[in-house]
């Protein structure tokens, strides 16, 4: 149940980074702290099926699987304590509300699980799905976030995206 004080989200703001080289420091070791993995296929989900089903349920893992059997398409994740504490999705080269380039890669949805909140596990998932997409050649990114997700707004600069580079509506479901 919502807030009846908290303002309603209107806009998305779009953020795009081009990187000439990879730099985001420490991912390397950020990884091994965090347990960061990033699944490219449905086989890949296998070795952490059982954190996966325990927080995301069944049905959700069945789409998950189907949805990696879609070229280019990534599933990335971040496990605390053999928990699933963030995840998200990484489209190339598409996204149903704005323009990409073909050779970009657009990351959302994510999520935090509401128990990790404030542990910085949703900068570490975007620092190292960043530097993970980079070290695969896909140098220009996107991501999007409600004008009112100020939280995520840190995250997406913390991560070098700087400012919004343009907005767009936001529709009302699905989202």
């Amino acid at each position: 149940m919502s807030n009846q004080n908290e303002p309603i989200p209107r806009l998305q703001y779009v953020y795009r980074m081009e990187q000439s080289a990879f730099h985001i420091e420490d991912t390397h070791v950020v990884r091994q702290v965090a347990g960061f993995r990033m699944l490219s296929n449905p086989l890949s989900l296998l070795p952490f099926s059982l954190p996966l089903l325990r927080e995301l349920g069944w049905k959700n893992v069945f789409k998950t699987a189907v949805k990696l059997l879609t070229p280019r398409r990534y599933f990335f994740t971040v496990l605390c304590d053999g928990r699933v504490a963030h995840h998200g999705w990484v489209t190339i080269g598409r996204c149903r509300y704005y323009q990409v380039e073909p050779e970009a890669a657009v990351v959302g949805p994510v999520e935090t699980n509401p128990e990790f909140r404030g542990r910085g596990l949703a900068t570490t998932g975007l620092a190292s799905i960043v530097a993970a997409m980079a070290k695969k050649g896909f140098k220009i990114q996107y991501i999007d976030t409600a004008d009112t997700n100020h939280p995520m707004q840190r995250v997406i600069e913390k991560c070098g995206f700087g400012k919004p580079v343009s907005t767009y509506p936001r529709p009302e479901a699905g989202l």
